[in-house]
């Protein structure tokens, strides 16, 4: 009697041919190892987070299944990440990359779950396949009190300027810093932040407010590691400053 054999799902090594007409494969599934990571992300409540979360060590996974993952934040939510296939620790796998935002401090188990799904169409009736689930802590610092670091000047409306916005200090260790503006009429956007001596920066910005009126502009500024070619990249965001500016806007004349 002859046996038939359901075709496996192609790898790196070996590319095999397949067809779902009839029978879908089964996909060779690397089990949760001990080369899966979890990682210690250090942030600061109100700050918005991008960044690694989880690493699944696992060859290539080939249609018609694709790898995906669902993070749970350890407060109440959960969002969909990113996978990104990658090799550069020496170890072949996926990164789980996702975005989040802490309202509160404390410290937070977060779960990454990930799952291949069909990415077939039409899809075969195919159910999703568990493949691991890696744990990284949160450790969510509190807010901190607004930096005295504002400045108050006056614009006309429907007149573009760009502005000193805010003062602050900051002992740099060779991170990345970066400002945005809330400039509190439902627009922001990116500040350019100059060194203007010792541990003294400058944020200015660029803004036309269509309106008159007074506005308090929120200034934030957060630094991050800066990624080094061959080494891994600490995941964190450390939050510099938080202030408020006054501008006083008079109608164009």
């Amino acid at each position: 009697m002859k046996h038939k054999t359901n075709p496996s799902i192609e790898s790196l090594e070996s590319r095999a041919l397949f067809s779902t007409a009839l029978t879908a494969p089964t996909p060779n599934v690397a089990a949760s190892t001990s080369q899966d990571v979890g990682f210690t992300l250090r942030l600061t409540e109100s700050t918005p987070f991008t960044g690694e979360v989880a690493f699944h060590a696992s060859p290539v996974f080939d249609p018609p299944y694709q790898l995906t993952a669902s993070i749970n934040w350890g407060d109440g939510t959960t969002s969909a990440g990113t996978e990104r296939l990658t090799s550069g620790s020496g170890t072949f796998g996926y990164e789980t990359l996702a975005s989040h935002t802490y309202s509160r401090a404390g410290t937070f188990k977060v779960v990454t779950t990930l799952t291949l799904k069909s990415i077939v169409s039409p899809p075969p009736v195919l159910p999703p396949i568990f493949v691991a689930t890696i744990d990284s802590t949160a450790i969510v610092a509190d807010e901190p009190e607004s930096h005295l670091g504002g400045v108050q000047f006056s614009e006309v409306a429907t007149r573009p300027f760009t502005a000193k916005v805010g003062t602050f200090d900051f002992t740099n260790t060779g991170l990345a810093l970066s400002a945005s503006i809330d400039w509190g009429d439902g627009h922001t956007s990116a500040g350019t932040i100059t060194q203007t001596g010792g541990d003294d920066y400058t944020v200015t910005a660029s803004h036309t407010y269509a309106r008159k009126g007074t506005y308090r502009p929120h200034i934030v500024v957060t630094a991050r590691p800066i990624p080094v070619p061959g080494k891994p990249t600490p995941q964190f965001i450390l939050l510099v400053a938080s202030f408020h500016s006054i501008i006083d806007v008079a109608a164009l004349s």
